[in-house]
Parts: structure tokens; C-alpha cells; sequence
């Protein structure tokens, strides 16, 4: 702890109010006042005896997204601030796998549930899948546009996939890019 953080205490409405009372006098309660967000310091023990402490002891945990839930024991998601009641989403792309023949290439792609898959990218084909359930997904990765006539007249090509993963059930997607160069033999 460093000078200008706070340890919170929360008291459940649903607790009796003299739960921190050895003595049973009013002095000696503890009121809870208004709740409010994380890291919001507010006046949560009163008492009418200007001499009262209130003992408490805290496990510091690490938080290294900053968004004020520790990430051992609160922070479903250490990676991403806007995220601690659940898991972060997180998918792997694999390597790209050319197709000399066809002037194509696929990428393997990780993904940790249902959802929906997107490829994109400035000429390329788009192409979307929705995996129900984790596993691997194969992408086709093919020229269009410029792109495939510069595969044609050279032989080869450099594109770059935009690939989203948006899980069931969330609406922000997670994103990732890939360079991708396409060859194709000639047929001379």
C-alpha cells in the first residue's frame, strides 16, 4: 500500500448493524453508508466516541489493470479494465499455411467458445463462421481485387487479414491481424 489508497470495508444490509459492538452500546455500532464504485473513498463507520478504531485486516492483491479488483481472488479478466465478472475472451491465430497451387492460404485459429469468427482485410475475400463451441477454426485466406491480379501477373502477394472473434452472449469483439503472403505457381 503507498500513500492515497484506500482499504474498503462493505457492510451488507442484510447483516445486523452491530456486528463490530463488543460492548452493545450505541456508541460502538457500525452504520453503513452509501455504497459506491470501487476506489471511491467514503464515510462507512460512524460512531459518537471520537476515540473509536475499527481493526481491520486486508489481503492486497495485485491489480494489474488497474480497474480496482484483485486479480487473484476478484479480477475474472487481469487484462482488460472492463472486464472482472467473467473470464477475458481470448483466441489464438495459428500459422498460415500457403496453398501454392490454388494462390490461397488458411490460418488456424483458436477460439475459446461459441461465437462469431470474422476475416476481413482490405483485398481479401471475407468470410465469417460461428463455432459452437472452443476448438480450432480453419480460415481461407484469398486474394481479391488488386491483390489478385498482382498474384496472377507476379506470382505472389502480401495482404493483411483483420480476424474478429465476438463470443456469444458479449458484444464487444476481440481482434487480431495477420500478414499474410500469397504465392501461386505458374501453370507455364
Amino acid at each position: 500500500m503507498s500513500g492515497g489508497e484506500f482499504i474498503g470495508v462493505a457492510i451488507s444490509s442484510t447483516l445486523a448493524t452491530d456486528c463490530f459492538s463488543n460492548s452493545g452500546l450505541t456508541e460502538d455500532v457500525a452504520v453503513q453508508a452509501a455504497s459506491g464504485p470501487i476506489g471511491q473513498p467514503e464515510p462507512v463507520f460512524v460512531s459518537s466516541d471520537s476515540g473509536a478504531l475499527l481493526n481491520i485486516a486486508a489481503v492486497v492483491e495485485p491489480d494489474a489493470d488497474g480497474d480496482g479488483y484483485g486479480d487473484e481472488t476478484q479480477d475474472g479478466c487481469t487484462t482488460d479494465p472492463t472486464i472482472h465478472d467473467r473470464a477475458c475472451v481470448q483466441f489464438k491465430v495459428g500459422k498460415v499455411k500457403r496453398n501454392t497451387k490454388n494462390g490461397t492460404a488458411t490460418i488456424a485459429v483458436s477460439v475459446p467458445g461459441a461465437g462469431v469468427l470474422e476475416l476481413t482485410g482490405k483485398n481479401i475475400a471475407s468470410k465469417e463462421e460461428a463455432p459452437s463451441a472452443s476448438g480450432d477454426v480453419v480460415l481461407t485466406v484469398k486474394a481479391k481485387g488488386k491483390a489478385k491480379k498482382k498474384l496472377k501477373r507476379d506470382g505472389k502477394v502480401k495482404v493483411k487479414a483483420q480476424i474478429a472473434f465476438t463470443a456469444t452472449g458479449s458484444a464487444e469483439p476481440i481482434q487480431a491481424t495477420a500478414k499474410v503472403k500469397l504465392r501461386k505457381k505458374s501453370t507455364k
